[in-house]
């Protein structure tokens, strides 16, 4: 079976969906027979590579919702992220462009060569940027933050020598 997973390492929703996803595949019996492959995609293109702002403050002027609603929504986002082991700071959370984190992503992806996905086989440095983009509330893109993240996988592409190529 093929599964592709289309996501922002930027979604609060596509992370908190990842963790669910894995918790079903996990109970799955033919789960090694399952080939998933994980695609970039960005929620707002738009978003300019930093904004000055909250969250809150960013989603109020683009969307049009009160910032008092929207803080309410943020909070179930942060129960449910709680609910499969997460922690979200939306308080402290740098709004900013995911460009150039889905191409430290693919840059991954071209250093690791070609390997067939599994779901016994995660995604190398998608999780660790999710984590640091929403999680630490960090620009997680940035080299000085990028390279000691991708480290911290495990992953032989995700090293501070690949990621410096991206300069």
């Amino acid at each position: 079976m093929k599964v592709e997973i289309w996501s922002d390492i930027a979604c609060p929703w596509c992370y908190i969906g990842k963790r669910r996803f894995e918790a079903a595949l996990a109970g799955f019996e033919h789960r090694d027979d399952v080939e998933v492959s994980w695609r970039s995609y960005q929620l707002d293109p738009s978003l300019p590579k930093h904004y000055d702002g909250t969250e809150v403050q960013y989603l109020s002027e683009r969307k049009g919702i009160d910032p008092v609603q929207l803080a309410g929504m943020l909070d179930q986002v942060t129960a449910q992220a709680a609910g499969v082991g997460l922690n979200y700071d939306f308080d402290s959370l740098v709004v900013a462009n995911s460009f150039s984190a889905h191409r430290l992503i693919h840059l991954a992806r071209t250093e690791a060569g070609p390997q067939r996905p599994t779901a016994s086989r995660k995604p190398c440095c998608r999780p660790t940027l999710s984590r640091a983009w929403i999680s630490a509330a960090r620009r997680s893109w940035r080299r000085s933050v990028a390279g000691p993240d991708w480290t911290r996988t495990g992953c032989g592409p995700c090293s501070p020598a690949a990621s410096s190529r991206t300069r």
